[in-house]
């Protein structure tokens, strides 16, 4: 489109999967539009301080505070007017189904983009737990999120949402090409980053980590490669972080 050459690094996504919509799912549309919603009209102890303030400095108290009092009462006014009809209005537009397309999620894009980033050492041809955590791990990070795909639901498996703040424990089942110890690793990242940041600069244990790509294979798995890699690229911290590995179960 728009006479834009193929970049000849796409980066592929789930086919849009169709949804019907239902009550509880419109229900649930609107309150989060309605929260989305900015509030303009909050009428706390600051704005009426400074209101009264206001009346005393000009003089004249009591079409100060008539004229502050219309004002407030007409953004209040506005305001919730916008975040009633704005709801239902797209509620409305929503018909009878719609068609989810998780290209237009973000942290789904930062996810595959962080593979295509990683790419120039290993190539992302299995859905093994170490590619996809060190993806997730990314993309979190692009986010500020601590969960991906948070409002996902069951649209695929690998669209489940996974948490960087769980605790789960290592198991033999985990060490799959299918993507299982995803949650796993992803959360292992995120607890010796935020152990390893207590004593280093911003960004480091993130540029340290996305060096780690180079010592990344297919192959990888998390029982021994997880271990080796952090002895490797974080030797100053070899052993706190087999201390943590080890209170994980590895």
């Amino acid at each position: 489109m728009f006479d834009i050459e193929p970049w000849g690094n796409e980066i592929w996504f789930r086919p849009v999967k169709r949804i019907k919509i239902t009550k509880e799912f419109r229900k649930k549309y609107k309150k989060s539009l309605r929260n989305s919603l900015p509030r303009r009209s909050n009428i706390d102890s600051e704005v009426l301080i400074f209101t009264a303030l206001n009346a005393a400095v000009s003089g004249n108290i009591t079409g100060s505070l008539q004229t502050s009092g219309e004002t407030l009462l007409t953004n209040y006014l506005i305001d919730s007017f916008i975040r009633v009809a704005v709801p239902e209005l797209a509620s409305l537009l929503l018909g009878k189904e719609f068609y989810f397309d998780a290209s237009f999620v973000p942290e789904v894009m930062y996810h595959e983009y962080s593979h295509y980033a990683m790419s120039d050492s290993v190539a992302p041809e299995v859905n093994s737990s170490i590619l996809e955590g060190f993806a997730d791990y990314f993309a979190t990070k692009i986010s500020g999120i601590d969960e991906l795909a948070h409002e996902l639901g069951d649209y695929g498996k690998l669209a489940k949402s996974r948490s960087a703040i769980n605790k789960i424990a290592y198991d033999l089942k985990l060490d799959t090409k299918l993507g299982v110890g995803t949650d796993f690793v992803l959360s292992v990242l995120h607890d010796i980053e935020k152990y390893i940041s207590k004593y280093e600069d911003n960004g480091f244990v993130e540029k340290r980590l996305f060096e780690m790509r180079k010592g990344l294979s297919v192959d990888t798995n998390i029982r021994e490669g997880l271990p080796r890699l952090f002895w490797d690229y974080f030797p100053e911290y070899a052993v706190e972080t087999s201390i943590l590995l080890n209170n994980r179960g590895i």
